[in-house]
């Protein structure tokens, strides 16, 4: 049993990792196409959806929801930077670091709950704006790092305002969607 328990768990949680990178890239393709006009440069948009995807895979599936965004950002990084350069290597698992690191700093302020019970929209709007943070300053610590010539650290604010901005679209849209459905 214990060679099978993680390869068990393993096959179990790969769908999930696959399903959050196609949604990862989904989303960020509906992002460019509705708000193309939005973007500053290739790498910051005043409005990036796939934002609020990072939160909420890490906050309802943990590590395979980190690795799912991992994989997502991989794809679209690379059509952004050219496949597999070093920006895409360095800057892609930022995806997934920023909402894992953002999750566990405020996990014990928020008295956050693994079933997620009792979380607040207050708390929600903290989360959102320590996930923002954290992904805009730890890209922008990679594009520091790498001087990118499409990546400007510079981008920080806008950076930090389109993840905020895309996940409050995302999550507002979803309350919308919900409030329509009938009650059961």
């Amino acid at each position: 049993m214990t060679n099978e328990a993680p390869l068990q768990r393993a096959l179990r949680e790969l769908p999930i990792a696959a399903g959050i990178a196609v949604l990862w890239v989904s989303l960020y393709w509906l992002n460019d196409w509705a708000f193309h006009s939005f973007e500053k440069t290739q790498a910051a948009s005043w409005i990036f959806l796939p934002a609020a995807l990072r939160l909420i895979a890490v906050l309802i599936w943990g590590l395979p929801g980190a690795l799912g965004l991992w994989i997502g950002a991989l794809v679209t990084s690379s059509q952004v930077f050219g496949s597999w350069t070093p920006a895409v290597l360095i800057a892609a698992p930022m995806s997934a670091l920023a909402p894992l690191l953002a999750v566990a700093l405020m996990r014990e302020p928020l008295g956050l709950k693994p079933d997620l019970g009792g979380l607040s929209v207050g708390a929600l709007a903290q989360l959102a704006l320590a996930n923002a943070t954290c992904s805009a300053l730890l890209h922008c610590l990679v594009f520091i790092v790498l001087r990118d010539p499409i990546a400007n650290p510079a981008d920080i604010f806008t950076m930090l305002i389109g993840d905020l901005v895309g996940t409050l679209v995302v999550l507002y849209g979803m309350k919308l969607l919900l409030s329509a459905l009938p009650p059961r």
